[in-house]
């Protein structure tokens, strides 16, 4: 599958938030339908994007029959190398897209297969290298964010987890996973290099984190690293398409009669065991003591969407054993977080809270011996 040009346009993408103009926000929206002219807007900087920068850009339309957004959304590449090296190469897996290019991919093309509720894409443009992108976003307004360290409420909950079984039903075990391309699932080749990177942040762990957790937790770390390999293959275990970051911090909620979670932020888009997605959110992202005194009610609103949308042969049994099996992924992705990101004050209390939440679902149904 390879990620269609946008539609064609004479003016070059803006790949700084001073290269935007009311003549190129006008041609993106008219290409998307909407009449009208952009006299003017303006600008203001959202969210702290590791690997980008986000705006939100209002603006002023003028005509007789002006129509459109009020306000928009513009994701661009972040200006420094770094970020832009690590937004080309992703994980670094052969023949599969980085992250900028998964995030393109996501709003150009896999939006579109399946029901999961994102932002409308008005324009999404990849650089040939693939180290800038550009995408132009329905602002969802009103709407509030979610907040991984505030955490959700029991509806919220329900709404974020029924919106992922939308991404996980499309292409439940599809046959297209096991063919070469930028939706092939995890290879062993794969597998190893990231157990790699999961011994290097577990030493890390040690030295820099471990002090912060109780020791039950840091031997549960101590008992998964050596068996993430095969945890992170998967291979006995479905495969669908995955957001693999998907908790309260990329996720909004609207309300009114018809309340919708919406999913953001796709730039780890890949294909995996939908269990990981599943275990991240339901183990790791809503808090502890939501998810102990609802979980089967949770976990409900996720397999009741995935039924409804026609996923067979597939029990409830067995959803609840890969939520558990899946929620070493909160383990996984804040183990190598400490390691990997430049850490804020608020960074650094996100990836304790993921751990901590998802150590005590890893204990709470004794998810050590589901690995061999």
């Amino acid at each position: 599958m390879n990620i269609p040009p946008p539609p064609p346009s004479s003016q070059t993408p803006p790949l700084t938030i001073g290269d935007v103009s009311a003549s190129w926000l006008t041609a993106r929206l008219n290409d998307c339908g909407f009449a009208g002219e952009v006299a003017d807007f303006t600008v203001r900087p959202i969210g702290t994007g590791m690997m980008g920068s986000t705006y939100k850009i209002a603006i002023r339309t003028t005509g007789s029959d002006a129509e459109g957004p009020a306000s928009v959304v513009l994701k661009i590449a972040g200006e420094g190398e770094l970020s832009q090296k690590l937004g080309r190469h992703g994980y670094g897996f052969a023949g599969k897209p980085g992250f900028f290019a998964s995030e393109v991919m996501v709003y150009r093309i896999i939006a579109a297969r399946t029901t999961v509720r994102t932002p409308r894409c008005y324009y999404a443009w990849l650089s040939d290298d693939g180290d800038r992108f550009v995408l132009l976003l329905e602002d969802i307004s009103p709407a509030r964010s979610g907040d991984e360290l505030a955490g959700c409420t029991l509806a919220e909950g329900k709404l974020a987890l029924a919106n992922l079984a939308s991404l996980h039903a499309a292409m439940w075990g599809s046959d297209e996973f096991e063919a070469e391309g930028p939706l092939r699932r995890t290879t062993p080749d794969d597998a190893s290099r990231f157990a790699g990177y999961m011994v290097k942040a577990t030493k890390v762990f040690h030295d820099a984190h471990a002090d912060r957790f109780p020791e039950a937790f840091v031997d549960v770390l101590d008992a998964f690293q050596p068996r993430f390999e095969r945890w992170f293959l998967a291979r006995d275990r479905i495969a669908a398409l995955t957001h693999n970051d998907y908790r309260l911090d990329n996720v909004m909620f609207t309300d009114g009669d018809t309340p919708q979670s919406i999913a953001l932020d796709w730039q780890t888009f890949t294909v995996s065991h939908p269990g990981f997605d599943l275990g991240l959110f339901l183990g790791g992202s809503i808090p502890t003591a939501l998810r102990r005194a609802h979980e089967d009610e949770l976990l409900h609103a996720y397999y009741d969407r995935l039924i409804e949308l026609g996923v067979k042969a597939y029990s409830f049994a067995d959803c609840r054993a890969d939520f558990v099996n899946g929620a070493f992924l909160g383990v996984k992705n804040s183990v190598i977080g400490l390691r990997s990101v430049t850490m804020t004050d608020r960074g650094v209390k996100m990836f304790d809270t993921t751990l901590n939440r998802a150590f005590a679902t890893i204990l709470d149904h004794g998810s050590l011996a589901m690995l061999r």
